[in-house]
């Protein structure tokens, strides 16, 4: 059958538990429902997710209240209780927000939304580009891993900026001629 054949391993490569995992995953879906193998792969992932988040960037989770001017070297002044943000605190799209320090100082912003549709990404590229900040969308997230993507803001290095400026320029000197 067409579904024995591996996808995303080699078949050749034997492994008993392997297979035995994807056995155990295909007989969950087909006895209970996908959707109870998808919190199945979830549960057992997600720590390892979070870790490689933060070991691969040197970070640890900041205690701050999440609002992006804690980012951006400003404060939020509007903040009321833990319920209440003020309006420009999280990008659009925004669900599962935290924030990550390295070397004790502010160094991205991340939130992990179920999706993001073209006018929500329009409307987060303009918040970026509002604040300075960069910002890199993959599947890599520990909140519900494989039902939701990761968004990682963080200021725009200098290089960025120096790019973006040389882009304007270029622009303006065209529209000259």
């Amino acid at each position: 059958m067409w579904w024995k054949k591996r996808r995303f391993f080699g078949d050749n490569e034997d492994n008993p538990k392997i297979d035995e995992s994807i056995e155990l995953l295909r007989r969950l879906t087909r006895e209970d429902s996908f959707d109870t193998a998808r919190r199945v792969y979830a549960e057992a992932t997600y720590i390892n997710m979070e870790q490689a988040y933060i070991e691969g960037r040197g970070v640890t989770r900041s205690q701050a209240k999440v609002c992006i001017r804690w980012l951006t070297g400003g404060r939020c002044g509007e903040f009321k209780s833990p319920d209440y943000y003020c309006g420009d605190c999280h990008p659009p799209g925004m669900d599962h927000p935290s924030l990550w320090n390295k070397g004790g100082k502010p160094y991205s912003y991340v939130f992990q939304p179920y999706g993001l549709d073209n006018e929500t990404l329009e409307e987060l590229m303009a918040y970026c580009e509002k604040h300075g900040l960069s910002c890199s969308v993959n599947s890599e997230s520990w909140h519900f891993p494989g039902g939701t993507l990761i968004v990682e803001l963080r200021r725009k290095t200098i290089s960025q900026k120096l790019y973006q400026l040389q882009k304007g320029f270029d622009s303006d000197k065209k529209g000259r001629t």
